[in-house]
């Protein structure tokens, strides 16, 4: 399948995320990011299509319960790789997706030079 990305993705080493499937939540290791989706390990298949919800902290920016959907889910070893794509509601779409593009700039700027210009 070809990668059908404008940009690349980025390494999520610092990225929390929490992922809700119906009731039940867990904060998950996240693997990559892109400002459209974010893949993570977690510990039992999701069927490919299915809804849930994904929170994502990172360097002051905070979005709580945003709706994504699975688009992939792979066995590795004893954990599956998942990766959704975030779904976007009309109304809020622009203001989200600033968000999530101001998470993958940060990303790509050195921690010092983050934590220096939020403490300035």
């Amino acid at each position: 399948m070809a990668d059908r990305r404008h940009r690349p993705r980025k390494k999520a080493v610092e990225l929390l995320v929490s992922v809700r499937v119906a009731e039940y939540e867990r904060e998950v290791v996240a693997l990559d990011y892109h400002a459209r989706g974010v893949a993570f390990w977690w510990p039992a298949p999701l069927p490919e299509g299915s809804k849930l919800g994904v929170s994502i902290v990172f360097a002051g920016v905070q979005i709580i319960d945003l709706e994504a959907q699975v688009r992939t889910c792979r066995r590795v070893g004893h954990h599956y790789r998942c990766g959704v794509s975030f779904v976007l509601p009309s109304e809020n779409e622009i203001q989200t997706l600033r968000k999530l593009n101001a998470i993958e700039l940060r990303m790509a700027v050195p921690p010092e030079i983050v934590e220096s210009s939020l403490s300035s």
